[in-house]
């Protein structure tokens, strides 16, 4: 049993556990930039991480076999930074920073005769560094094999076989893939936007964290597994019906899916959806995307939309004379972004003056200002039901952005 003066070092270990965790983000913090600036996984996974590792250390110092599922939630971490795309290196940085910390502290209670001891203590340090270090580029370098593993490769080639609508059954036979008779096509939009300026590197983890939630909620399904192509901020999802089973996504089921998305997101999640036959899955897809344009551009709340909820949006938005004129109507507004934005925030509280106010960070007085000026400058009263409903159909025709 290794000791400092008398009290043996895991009994050390373990009464300082928390504290140590505590050091261990302080030092990868100050020394591994990039874990500073994504506070959320050091925070949580980080500490996660730290935590384990002291367990297996402890249980090293006192003789006794590391345990099984420890490693593996160790390990488990490594495929979730390589997934993410976190630099290798950097994780080697911050274990080697991990027990740089742990070594300095513990060693800082040794006496003068605990010489021999401090000796083994570094050689259990070394021995645990070697062990997850293995551990932990084996996972990376596993994660890289499974990247391009066949089933993504066959969840690939089907949906682009299917988005494009050309020779679907021949894919699927070359696939070895059944087809169902029926898809729910699922158009998303997910809260926030990229990045302007390109993606630094802790945005791109970030947003590849984000993907593979939301990949995993997916996946979750074994009985009808889904086909999807995502990025971070949405994309499609193909939803099969079983043979004889037209309504295994009904709408119930689909918007539970889509607020499922959204806690794995950490986001608001829009959706159009419709179904759709094999052949028809691309005109499909694109009616999906057109709903959650739709509902976006019209200030909708996040949740789940079929064409029956934006029938009369949808007609007004066709394009034609009338959404010409309505389109030279709201021309004057196309270069103030305020007024639009207070506009739509208008209708998406059903005229409510204080939720207005709210949503668009003014005063109330200064809604009825902007909505005054609407009215001056294209002749419409916001506050009338005509007047209401021909500026929703005529903001369909400006720039979303506003």
């Amino acid at each position: 049993m290794l000791t400092f003066s008398g009290r043996p070092i895991d009994d050390l270990l373990r009464t300082g556990r928390h504290q140590l965790v505590e050091s261990i983000l302080d030092d990868i913090a100050r020394q591994v930039a990039m874990y500073a600036e994504l506070p959320d996984l050091l925070g949580v996974d980080v500490r996660g991480v730290a935590r384990d590792n002291l367990l297996l250390f402890e249980a090293r110092v006192a003789g006794a076999a590391p345990d099984p599922e420890i490693l593996a939630r160790v390990t488990a971490s490594a495929y979730r930074r390589a997934e993410e795309g976190f630099p290798l290196d950097l994780v080697q940085r911050a274990y080697l920073t991990g027990i740089a910390t742990v070594w300095t502290t513990v060693a800082a209670t040794a006496g003068p005769d605990d010489v021999t001891d401090l000796g083994a203590l570094g050689d259990a340090a070394l021995a645990h560094l070697t062990e997850v270090m293995l551990a932990v580029t084996g996972a990376y370098l596993e994660e890289l094999r499974m990247s391009g593993d066949e089933a993504e490769t066959v969840r690939t080639s089907l949906v682009a076989a299917l988005l494009a609508g050309d020779e679907v059954d021949q894919v699927a036979t070359s696939l070895g893939v059944s087809l169902p008779e029926r898809y729910t096509v699922v158009a998303l939009h997910i809260g926030g936007e990229p990045p302007e300026g390109g993606w630094s590197r802790p945005a791109a983890i970030t947003a590849r964290r984000r993907l593979r939630a939301l990949r995993a909620e997916l996946a979750g399904d074994r009985v009808n597994v889904p086909l999807f192509e995502l990025d971070p901020y949405g994309g499609l999802v193909l939803l099969p019906h079983p043979h004889g089973d037209e309504n295994a996504w009904d709408t119930a089921a689909v918007d539970a899916l889509v607020r499922r998305l959204g806690g794995a997101a950490g986001a608001e999640v829009w959706a159009g959806t419709t179904t759709a036959g094999i052949a028809e899955v691309p005109a499909a897809a694109a009616l999906a995307r057109e709903i959650v344009d739709l509902v976006r551009r019209t200030s909708r709340s996040p949740g789940t939309y079929a064409m029956d909820d934006v029938l009369l949006d949808y007609q007004l938005s066709r394009p034609g004379p009338v959404a010409d004129a309505l389109r030279a109507r709201l021309a004057p507004l196309a270069t103030r972004p305020d007024l639009v934005a207070t506009l739509h925030a208008h209708l998406a509280t059903g005229q409510s003056r204080t939720r207005t106010a709210e949503l668009v960070s003014v005063h109330p007085n200064t809604v009825d200002y902007r909505l005054r000026r609407v009215a001056d400058l294209v002749g419409l009263d916001p506050w009338t039901a005509d007047g209401l409903a021909l500026l929703r159909a005529g903001l369909l025709g400006l720039d979303p952005a506003g």
